[in-house]
């Protein structure tokens, strides 16, 4: 770009930087590197921003009931338990309590079970003789 096309781009992409576009047009000053730099930076902030959303259009049902769920509770505590709860009534409709318990343990999720199904755990533990 020629001095003062870089000037025109300034004014019509970054108007509110008036008071900087000698020092943003100046290649003996890095002024465009400096540019580029804001740029990223900028970017960046918008795409951790973007992470940091707790709801996405792209979540399926489930996940968008959970996730109200917990930020109906926000602060309380127990935040934890509220998903549990709005996940267990999610887990009801799909498959009954008792026949979940083997799957979620062949999964490898006991932590999971001890937060979604903690009715029906005691009957699929098997009686030993020789526990104390």
């Amino acid at each position: 770009m020629t001095e003062g096309q870089r000037e025109t781009f300034l004014r019509e992409w970054l108007p509110e930087g008036a008071n900087y576009y000698d020092l943003l047009t100046d290649f003996r000053h890095g002024g465009f590197r400096l540019l580029g730099d804001l740029v990223c930076d900028m970017d960046d902030l918008a795409t951790a921003r973007e992470r940091k959303q707790l709801r996405r259009p792209a979540d399926s049902p489930a996940f968008q009931k959970m996730m109200e769920a917990y930020l109906s509770a926000p602060f309380s505590g127990n935040e934890r338990a509220v998903v549990s709860k709005a996940c267990r009534k999610l887990l009801n409709k799909i498959v009954r309590p008792s026949l979940a318990v083997p799957y979620v343990v062949a999964l490898g999720k006991r932590n999971l079970l001890w937060d979604l199904l903690p009715d029906h755990i005691e009957e699929h533990v098997l009686e030993v003789d020789h526990a104390e």
